[in-house]
């Protein structure tokens, strides 16, 4: 067994006071990057699943506030196919841009109407059609009207090198909201 005139206890509890100061430091130091990350982290979560509105957390808005968990977002891709090789005065960059638009799944379509011009001149041809959409809500599900107007190029005059070749197309149904998708509540 060692003396007590051995062991120096003074120096014992000044390098334990100095190592517990230390360890003190080191752990407020790792509790700041621990905190700065989670604050990252919440930051960076509220940029992707937020929306623009929710993207900043205001003063009214408590950060313990519950989530509606609608994480996953839907992006669809809409291939347009290639256009028809008529001269038009429109410029075919402003035609490529409208085209782009949300694809209705066939699946919730549950009436097709196809609508012709009422007057089709002899020898015209039909040239493609164009595809919209109204959709219909009932309390239980989503459906969707697709219209099919179909175009039709007329017949060029004799001597007329088809410069000035027109297009007729069937104008829309009325709509509900103007340029809306909309068609208002399902009869059923």
């Amino acid at each position: 067994m060692q003396s007590s005139e051995l062991i120096d206890y003074k120096e014992l509890y000044e390098s334990s006071r100095k190592e517990n100061i230390l360890l003190r430091e080191e752990f407020k130091q790792l509790r700041l990057v621990n905190e700065q990350l989670l604050h990252r982290l919440e930051q960076l979560l509220k940029l992707s699943f937020g929306s623009k509105s929710e993207r900043y957390l205001g003063k009214d808005q408590s950060p313990g506030q519950l989530r509606l968990g609608l994480i996953e977002e839907v992006t669809v891709e809409v291939t347009v196919p290639a256009p028809v090789s008529v001269e038009r005065a429109k410029p075919v960059q402003a035609v490529q841009e409208k085209k782009k638009h949300f694809v209705i799944p066939e699946n919730i379509v549950d009436e097709i109407l196809e609508i012709h011009p009422d007057v089709i001149p002899e020898g015209s041809k039909c040239t493609g059609s164009e595809v919209s959409y109204r959709l219909k809500c009932s309390p239980a599900r989503l459906t969707a009207k697709k219209i099919i107007r179909y175009k039709y190029l007329l017949p060029t005059p004799a001597g007329d090198p088809g410069l000035t070749s027109k297009i007729i197309i069937a104008p829309l149904p009325d709509e509900v909201i103007k340029n809306c998708m909309a068609a208002g509540y399902a009869d059923h």
